[in-house]
């Protein structure tokens, strides 16, 4: 009735740093499908893929023949990839959205 009324509402809220020592190459960028294999190409600024060791929050992750990383997710929302080197210490993490495959 254009009146003016108090209202409340929590607003979820993503912040996204990009790390530039890191790099990401895949079809969408950040976005992640369930029941597919998902080929992502990581690059880490002075750091040889071999030397990389990944974790998947959710899912799994592997190194493929062809020098890409193929992840596989069962369930939509969210998955975090961990960044390591082979001496444990974390590099950098990256956010996906996981969505149902189309």
């Amino acid at each position: 009735n254009n009146r003016a009324v108090k209202a409340y509402r929590k607003q979820p809220i993503t912040f996204v740093i990009e790390d530039e020592s890191v790099e990401i190459v895949m079809n969408e960028k950040y976005v992640l499908y369930t029941g597919k294999d998902n080929v992502i190409k990581i690059s880490v600024y002075r750091v040889k893929k071999e030397e990389l060791e990944l974790s998947l929050s959710q899912g799994k992750i592997i190194l493929g023949d062809d020098g890409n990383f193929h992840i596989n997710v069962n369930n939509p929302g969210k998955a975090i990839l961990f960044i390591n080197n082979k001496r444990g210490k974390q590099i950098s993490s990256v956010y996906f959205v996981v969505k149902k495959k189309a």
